[in-house]
């Protein structure tokens, strides 16, 4: 390659270069995970995961897809709000927060209501009892 000589004008400044070397770092990072995910089999993830585990899955793949393409977007100089991503952004938004609310429901501690009647009638002052 030559070495072309550059103006200290014309010069990217450093914090802006190590900032497009960070965000190309973690690009192939993002490429590589992605990889791995999409090589896995959903036969041999599926057994390993439960539905609800299984759907939140899909959803972050589906979220960080559409965040990608978001970023893709802004890079070519398009505004992301006024496009159809957005829309999917939120859909998606709601879908995890449905699956979140499903998975602490199933960790939620069940009463058993005819121990709690027991407890509650045999912790009360009765009159009767004290005669």
């Amino acid at each position: 390659m030559e070495d072309v000589e550059v103006n200290e004008e014309e010069r990217v400044p450093e914090e802006i270069e190590e900032m497009c070397l960070n965000c190309h770092y973690t690009l192939g990072n993002i490429d590589q995970l992605l990889k791995s995910v999409l090589c896995t089999k959903k036969a041999h993830m599926e057994e390993k995961l439960d539905s609800l585990e299984d759907a939140s899955l899909l959803l972050l793949l589906t979220y960080t897809m559409n965040s990608l393409f978001w970023m893709y977007l802004s890079t070519q100089g398009l505004n992301p709000k006024e496009h159809s991503v957005k829309r999917e952004l939120v859909r998606i938004q709601q879908y995890m927060k449905r699956a979140k609310m499903m998975n602490e429901k199933k960790y939620m501690s069940r009463v058993n209501r005819a121990a709690a009647k027991r407890f509650i009638r045999s912790a009360l002052w009765d009159i009767d009892k004290q005669k």
